[in-house]
């Protein structure tokens, strides 16, 4: 670097800062949601989009939103200990939310993926887990909210 500098006439400082600013261009260029590869250069709103879309994508593979209102229909009753018994079908049968913690799922299916070297975030398990829609969609906001991050802000002017 000393050497460089020699040549290049700059004083050791500004030299490092000019590769530095190097290095943070190229850490943000192949930073997700932006791609860089063989034909592909996604940046800006077309990364950003792509980044929603694979968040999108990785929530669909894991889970199924439902609306949870507390009770479902069933055509037949097992036991007798219902209040419905001796009713016409269908029956009306109280519910409760099985998966409580989406968000816990889903980080625990990220953890998965890493461990396996994948791209693509799976279930784990045969059927998706069902999970109130409203759930589902604060986590997709959530997530979203994180997409580019990197490359705005503060880190954008460290190469200004």
């Amino acid at each position: 670097m000393t050497l460089l500098a020699g040549y290049t006439s700059k004083t050791i400082e500004d030299e490092m800062l000019s590769q530095s600013k190097g290095v943070i261009r190229e850490v943000l260029s192949i930073t997700p949601p932006a791609q860089r590869g063989e034909g592909v250069k996604l940046m800006g709103v077309a990364a950003r989009r792509a980044g929603e879309a694979r968040i999108d994508a990785d929530l669909r593979g894991v889970f199924q939103g439902v609306k949870i209102r507390g009770f479902r229909m069933v055509p037949h009753l097992f036991g007798d200990r219902s209040p419905e018994v001796g009713k016409k079908p269908p029956y009306r049968v109280a519910t409760k939310e099985k998966h409580l913690n989406v968000e816990g799922i889903y980080n625990a299916r990220q953890a998965s993926r890493s461990r396996r070297g994948k791209k693509s975030l799976t279930r784990g398990q045969r059927a998706p887990y069902y999970v109130d829609e409203k759930k589902l969609d604060a986590l997709a906001r959530k997530l979203k909210g994180n997409v580019g991050k990197l490359a705005q802000g503060s880190s954008l002017r460290l190469i200004a």
